[in-house]
C-alpha cells in the first residue's frame, strides 16, 4: 500500500521472524539467569533451567500469530462451547452487538455530525459516493491518498480511519437458485459478470486513550472530545473535496441507519431474527450467520485488496463487508509517523442453505494472493470492528 499512495513503507521491527528485539532479550536474560543454578547443588541447576526452558518456550509460542490467538482466547473458548452468548434483539440488531452505543447529533456549521460512542471511543461517518459500480472507490488512490495526509498530519490527532466496502451480489443468495426470478436474471446477464450493489463508508475514530488532551484543548469532558472528532472530520472532508471524491457527513440517524445496515444487511432473515447469537466461528442473526476474517500479515499491494474486493462479488453471500483501517504509529522519542493498516473481511450468509461460503471466500482471496484467518472465540466483536465505526471495539 505504501508505494500505492506515496507513502515511505513501513521499516521492519528488529528480531528474528515473529519474535521482536524486546522478547528476544528477555529470552537471553532467561537463559543466562539459569546458568549460575548449576554452581549450586543438584538439582537446583535442573530445576533452574527447565523453568527457563519453558519461559522462553512460551515466549517463541506467543510470538507466533496462530498460537498466540489461540492462547489467548482459550477461556472464552472454554465459555462459548459450554453456552452461547444469546442476546434478544427486538427488532434492533445494533444494540444487540454494541450494547453501550450511544449516537448524538452535532451542528458543526450548518451541518449534522451523528457522533457515536461506543465505551472505547467517539466516531463519526461519512458516506463516499461510488462514482463507477464496478471498481471500489474507497480503495482509490485518491481516496486513500486523502486519508493518509489527514493520518500523517503533526497538528491532527485521530486513532485511526476506517474504509468500510459493503457488496451485496445479485441476485440475492436469499432466494431459491432455482427461482423463475433468478433464471430470468442469469439470462438477461448472459456472460456479462455478476452485479452487485456497493456502498462506501469512511469512519474516523478517536478514542478515549488518545482523547484526553486534544479534548481538553476544546473545552474537556465529552462535548470536548466531540468538537475534537468532528474538527479531525473536517479535515479529512476538505482532503476528500480536494481529491474530487464525493461525500457526505452522516447525520445522527443516518449514522445509525449505515452502522444497521452495515451489521445485518437488513435481510429478511435479520429482520425476522428475535435474538443474536456469539457462536465459537459466528455471530448468528436468526438463521443468518457473520463470519469475520483477518488478513494475514501487511498488504503491501493494494491491487490485492481491490482483487479481492471484486471476487467478493461472486461469492454466494447475503451481503460481504470489507474494511481497511489505517491508524498513526509513532516511533518512541521521535516524532516521525507512520501509518499501519488492518484489514477484516465479514461475510453474511445461511448456513443451513449454504455452509460452503466461509470455504468459498477463503479460496478467492487465495487466488487473489490474500490469505485469512479467522476471528474465531471473538467473533461478535470483530463483526462491530467492521462495521463502519472507525475500526473500534464496543465497549461492555
Amino acid at each position: 500500500m505504501a508505494a500505492t499512495i506515496g507513502l515511505e513503507p513501513r521499516r521492519e521491527r528488529l528480531g528474528i521472524g515473529p519474535v521482536g528485539l524486546g522478547r528476544l532479550v528477555a529470552c537471553e536474560v532467561l537463559a543466562a539467569a539459569s546458568a549460575p543454578a548449576w554452581l549450586l547443588p543438584r538439582p537446583t541447576g535442573y530445576i533452574a533451567s527447565g523453568v527457563a526452558a519453558l519461559a522462553i518456550a512460551a515466549i517463541v509460542l506467543l510470538s507466533l500469530r496462530g498460537v498466540g490467538h489461540r492462547l489467548a482466547v482459550r477461556f472464552r473458548q472454554r465459555g462459548l462451547r459450554k453456552r452461547a452468548r444469546v442476546t434478544p434483539t427486538k427488532g434492533d440488531t445494533l444494540s444487540a452487538l454494541a450494547p453501550r452505543l450511544n449516537i448524538a447529533g452535532v451542528i458543526e456549521r450548518d451541518v449534522e455530525y451523528g457522533i457515536g460512542f461506543d465505551g472505547n471511543g467517539w466516531f463519526v461517518g461519512i458516506a463516499i459516493q461510488d462514482e463507477d459500480p464496478g471498481t471500489p472507490t474507497g480503495l482509490s488512490a485518491r481516496t486513500l491518498g486523502s486519508v493518509a495526509r489527514v493520518l500523517l498530519d503533526p497538528a491532527a490527532t485521530v486513532s485511526g480511519i476506517q474504509i468500510v466496502s459493503h457488496l451485496i451480489p445479485a441476485p440475492s443468495a436469499e432466494l431459491d437458485p432455482d427461482a423463475a426470478c433468478i433464471e430470468s436474471y442469469r439470462e438477461l446477464l448472459g456472460d456479462d459478470p455478476t452485479v452487485s450493489h456497493h456502498t462506501t463508508w469512511v469512519a474516523i475514530r478517536l478514542d478515549v486513550t488518545d482523547a484526553y488532551t486534544v479534548a481538553e484543548e476544546r473545552g474537556g469532558g465529552v462535548e470536548g472530545a466531540r468538537r475534537a472528532v468532528t474538527a479531525m472530520t473536517g479535515r479529512l472532508l476538505k482532503r476528500l473535496t480536494d481529491a474530487g471524491v464525493g461525500h457526505r457527513v452522516l447525520g445522527a440517524d443516518g449514522l445509525r441507519v449505515v452502522l444497521t445496515h452495515s451489521v445485518s444487511g437488513e435481510t429478511v432473515s435479520a429482520s425476522l431474527a428475535e435474538r443474536a447469537v456469539e457462536e465459537w466461528s459466528g455471530w448468528r442473526i436468526g438463521s443468518q450467520l457473520n463470519v469475520t476474517f483477518g488478513i494475514d500479515g501487511s498488504v503491501d499491494d493494494i491491487n490485492g485488496l481491490r482483487r479481492l474486493w471484486t471476487a467478493l462479488a461472486m461469492v454466494s453471500a447475503s451481503f460481504s463487508t470489507l474494511s481497511v483501517t489505517l491508524r498513526p504509529w509513532r516511533r518512541g522519542g521521535t516524532s516521525e509517523t507512520e501509518i499501519t493498516v488492518e484489514s477484516l473481511l465479514r461475510v453474511a450468509y445461511d448456513d443451513e442453505v449454504d455452509d460452503g461460503v466461509a470455504a468459498e471466500l477463503t479460496d478467492a482471496a487465495r487466488e487473489c494472493g490474500i490469505r485469512l484467518w479467522r476471528f474465531d472465540g471473538e467473533q461478535a466483536v470483530a463483526a462491530y470492528a467492521s462495521a463502519p465505526t472507525g475500526g473500534g471495539y464496543p465497549g461492555r
